[in-house]
């Protein structure tokens, strides 16, 4: 993955978010889906950091392993943008694309979250 993901992939599959409410049903389906991307929401920032401190140390390997475990979280979850642009980061084609990438990935993530957001407001 060369290249950069383009900017108009979708923030966040609603559909996925949607079932995940729908397992539990009600008021307790919502409630787990909300706390499932609350806790979503903190683990990317420790990865974020993580990711950060790897760049910083020129850890490559550490990077490529904090970038897999952030792609396999947003996928778990419909986060599309994110997924994407970590696989990017986990398939650095240049390490001195890090610090760009990286960068990008954390405004992916923050509107990420404001998509989220919209979305568990449109659970009920």
């Amino acid at each position: 993955m060369d290249a950069m993901p383009p900017d108009d992939l979708p923030l966040v599959e609603s559909t996925k978010l949607h079932r995940l409410c729908e397992v539990l049903g009600g008021e307790e389906g919502q409630t787990f889906t909300r706390d499932l991307v609350a806790r979503f929401e903190q683990s990317i920032e420790g990865r974020l950091a993580a990711a950060q401190r790897a760049t910083d140390a020129s850890d490559w390997q550490g990077l490529e392993a904090v970038a897999h475990a952030l792609k396999g979280a947003a996928a778990t979850l419909g986060a599309v943008a994110l997924q994407e642009h970590a696989a990017g980061l986990e398939h650095l084609p240049e390490p001195a694309q890090a610090p760009e990438r990286l960068l990008r990935l954390r405004r992916v993530a923050a509107d990420t979250f404001t998509a989220f957001e919209i979305e568990l407001a449109r659970l009920g």
